[in-house]
This record gives C-alpha cells, structure tokens and sequence, in this order.
C-alpha cells in the first residue's frame, strides 16, 4: 500500500503562508520555529499509537501535524497527515510522514537562503 505515490500537491505554497501571515516575514520564521519544534512531540505521540494500536491518539497527532501544515503552507505534509488522520497507525504511513517532514524542512530552509 503506498498512498503516497498519488500524491501530486507541492511541498510548500508560498502564497498560502503569505496568506495567513500577511507576508509578515519575521511571523513566518516564528511559525516555522513553533512548528518544527512541536513536530516531534506529535510524531512521539503518533509512535506511542503506533506501538500500542491507539487509533485515537494516533488520529489526534495526525490531525496537530495536518492543520499546522495546512495553515503555513505545507500542502503535501498536510495530504499526508490527512491520510494517517483517517487510518489506524501504520508503520508505513510513518514512515512516509518522517520523510515527507524532513523534505519540508530542507525545502524551507532552502527556500529561506534562496
């Protein structure tokens, strides 16, 4: 099962961050700080549900990690942990949540030195 090989959206829209922050540049390094500093509280979290079976738990950190993405832009992690927030835990969707924070992450930071 690979649902991630459907997914199209880009990493990062500028323009829906520019959206929510009013282009306030100094707001979205303080947002992208409080949201990479909070992910791994959510992926611990969604470990802990992964380990145990806790649907609701890994739901409900699925959910965090959706609307934060959502909001600054990430249109991909937010597909992605959109689709976990509709599953049980599975490790391959973890997995591919992992990696689809990390290609966010090094998109941002290339997007702030470009």
């Amino acid at each position: 099962m690979n649902f991630a090989s459907n997914i199209v959206e880009p990493i990062f829209e500028r323009e829906v961050l520019d959206r929510h922050t009013m282009s306030n540049e100094s707001l979205q390094r303080e947002l992208f700080i409080l949201f990479f500093d909070q992910v791994p509280v959510y992926l611990d979290q969604m470990d802990e549900a992964l380990a145990s079976g806790d649907v609701d738990n890994w739901r409900m950190a699925a959910h965090g990690i959706k609307g934060s993405s959502r909001a600054l832009g990430f249109t991909r992690l937010a597909t992605l942990s959109k689709e976990c927030e509709s599953s049980s835990p599975d490790a391959e969707r973890m997995a591919l949540l992992r990696a689809a924070i990390k290609e966010t992450e090094a998109c941002i930071a290339l997007a702030e030195t470009g």
